[in-house]
């Protein structure tokens, strides 16, 4: 029998990358909160770019201003921070691996 390491599926990652992605997500999580102060205090989400936000355009009318939200841009959200999440988990397991043939 080989003494060999068995080569390790494409699917299978190591644990210390899973808590690593599971950080990095929180971060990014969290940028997606901003505080914007315009006389009132509101909340604007999206990052990098805003997809939620209060329209300023009526701000006489009684109810308040009202959402906007644009789909397109929060697509363009989502895939940069899957492609965040797509290569650090890219760079965290080769690394590791390298480690590992070295030894």
């Amino acid at each position: 029998m080989s003494d060999a390491p068995k080569k390790r599926p494409w699917f299978r990652f190591h644990l210390s990358t899973a808590v690593l992605l599971m950080l990095v997500a929180g971060i990014l999580l969290g940028l997606n909160f901003h505080v914007v102060t315009d006389g009132v205090l509101y909340i604007v989400f999206g990052w990098p770019f805003q997809v939620y936000w209060p329209d300023l355009s009526n701000r006489s009318s009684s109810e308040g201003p009202s959402p906007t939200m644009e789909l397109g841009v929060l697509m363009c959200d989502v895939a940069v921070c899957f492609a965040i999440l797509y290569f650090l988990w890219r760079i965290s397991e080769w690394h590791i691996r390298r480690k590992e043939r070295r030894q």
